[in-house]
């Protein structure tokens, strides 16, 4: 079976990771290959039988090139010529750029039309469609596809009004294999806090410094580390200055090993404004590291996180909520350790055999439906 995921890029990402999982276990006995849009560095280990395939050469390439290669039309023509070099016998799409326009393509042409698709979505809907031109667009393409992925129940529902329930379906987010470990970590924990995730107005990353601020009042000696690179970092650095906070608040930037750097961490802290299914959260959960998110749209903390259980979940933007549950888990050590302990051994339905185990399912049936 030729199998093709079609996506923006192998740079860092939750849908990157998800690829290069799901890419690395079909390539043990099918034929894969990935096509790119964006010519940027590939950032994740990829299985060597695997083909890369991108609208532009990743290395080497001219400003001209880069010019053309974020032209549209250009970029239809040359995906077209790259799926039928491929020929696939199903393609799988991420993130809507790609989708809408591989969708498009199989509008125009009859050949790869007969390709059979599936689109997986990767955020709350509400937000990646919430251009009415980009959202009517893509309810009338995405009417191609045979399948269409979700992570959160909550994201099924928006797209029930839209497909028929029996184009839909829920599948987690596999855990990438390294955060499978034997056991969380039970010694004395660090005095830091820590998120991880791209420095952008989605993460909200302010509002994580605003409560820190409220629990160094009784935590002194805290820490607060920010794992991740985006467009406002500049702007949160300068927001740290003011609190006087540069002592306290760490930007640590990307680091390779995220494992080992939040490991023996008093607590992670997602407070995000709308999410799909976290994955630094899922990371954070498979270690033990005691976590915190926001109840988010469109749901996946709420799918990850049963409520003082093996987790806590605060409002979104709500500062006060959000402290309050960071000094829950600091004043109570015996919930700490619940919440670590139930979150470790949680994780394990998100294994990533299991979960690619659900994929394999759904493509068997397209081309069983195919065939048949």
């Amino acid at each position: 079976m030729k199998i093709l995921f079609n996506c923006l890029d192998l740079e860092k990402g939750g849908a990157q990771r998800v690829i290069s999982i799901l890419a690395n276990h079909f390539a043990s006995k099918n034929e894969v290959a990935i096509l790119m849009l964006r010519p940027k560095d590939i950032r994740y280990e990829i299985n060597e039988s695997v083909s890369l395939f991108s609208v532009t050469k990743v290395s080497k390439i001219s400003n001209f090139q880069k010019i053309l290669a974020k032209i549209s039309l250009i970029k239809l023509i040359k995906m077209q010529a790259i799926i039928k070099k491929i020929n696939p016998d199903i393609i799988i799409s991420f993130l809507p750029e790609p989708s809408l326009k591989l969708m498009l393509l199989k509008k125009i042409n009859r050949q790869l039309n007969k390709i059979p698709t599936i689109i997986s979505i990767r955020n709350d809907p509400n937000m990646e469609y919430k251009n009415k031109i980009i959202n009517i667009v893509m309810k009338h393409l995405y009417q191609k596809a045979n399948k269409i992925v979700l992570q959160t129940e909550e994201a099924y529902l928006y797209f029930t009004k839209l497909f028929k329930n029996e184009k839909l379906t829920v599948i987690p987010n596999p855990l990438d294999y390294k955060f499978l470990i034997s056991k969380p970590y039970n010694g004395e924990r660090l005095d830091q806090i820590v998120t991880v995730g791209r420095l952008v107005t989605q993460k909200n990353q302010k509002l994580l410094i605003d409560a820190f601020l409220n629990v160094l009042f009784k935590y002194p000696r805290l820490k607060l580390l920010i794992y991740g690179s985006g467009p406002l970092e500049k702007e949160l650095k300068s927001y740290v200055k003011h609190l006087n906070l540069e002592n306290k608040v760490i930007f640590k930037g990307e680091v390779d090993d995220i494992k080992t750097a939040i490991y023996k961490a008093k607590m992670f802290v997602l407070a995000s404004d709308y999410e799909g299914m976290p994955n630094a959260l899922m990371e954070a959960m498979a270690l033990g590291v005691p976590c915190i998110s926001t109840d988010c749209p469109c749901g996946g903390p709420k799918y990850l996180i049963k409520n003082e259980d093996n987790g806590l979940l605060v409002p979104i933007k709500n500062n006060n909520e959000l402290t309050k549950a960071m000094l829950k888990l600091l004043d109570n050590e015996n919930l700490s350790n619940k919440i670590s302990r139930n979150a470790f051994l949680n994780s394990r339905k998100y294994e990533p055999n299991k979960i690619c185990l659900l994929w394999e399912k759904e493509i068997f049936k397209i081309l069983s439906k195919k065939q048949g």
